[in-house]
């Protein structure tokens, strides 16, 4: 089986990784007791250490709570949520990302096909009925070829 391995981490899943590596042999764990003290598995904190699988949210406030980082953990668990969410967006398409975040609506166009108007040879040439506001509603007929129908 192919590993699943991540070949272009991010800068900030690197400097995760590098840091969970530094503070676990620092404090002179093993894998084994870091996992048994974070409630995980050690495959779990392998897999993270050798970028088979991305940093978790949970894993970044477990080790802040553990190695009592003040949140160094978290940020940059967040910064590489980050990283991961701009490498997926192609450089023409950020603008319009970023935008969509500050927008309070967002319109949806369709094109619409209303059957009928048209009829073969003008026989059966439905009229159109348009709306004028000329202080009062009133409303007129308009053949097809525009010519007035007369008030309704």
């Amino acid at each position: 089986m192919a590993s699943s391995r991540d070949t272009n981490p991010s800068a900030y899943q690197e400097m995760f990784v590098n840091e969970l590596r530094a503070r676990r042999e620092a404090s002179g764990l093993s894998r084994n007791k870091l996992a048994a003290a974070l409630g995980c598995t050690p495959q779990w904190i392998a897999k993270v250490e050798t970028f088979e699988k991305p940093p978790s949210e949970g894993l970044a406030d477990d080790l802040d709570t553990y190695f009592q980082t003040g949140g160094m953990f978290r940020r940059a668990w967040e910064k590489h949520v980050e990283a991961r969410k701009h490498g997926l967006i192609p450089n023409a398409v950020r603008p319009l990302v970023d935008a969509e975040k500050e927008a309070n609506q967002i319109n949806i166009y369709e094109p619409l096909l209303v059957t009928g108007l048209v009829a073969d040879g003008g026989v059966c040439a439905p009229r159109v009925q348009l709306w004028h506001s000329c202080g009062q509603n009133r409303r007129t007929g308009i053949d097809q070829d525009g010519t007035s129908g007369g008030s309704s």
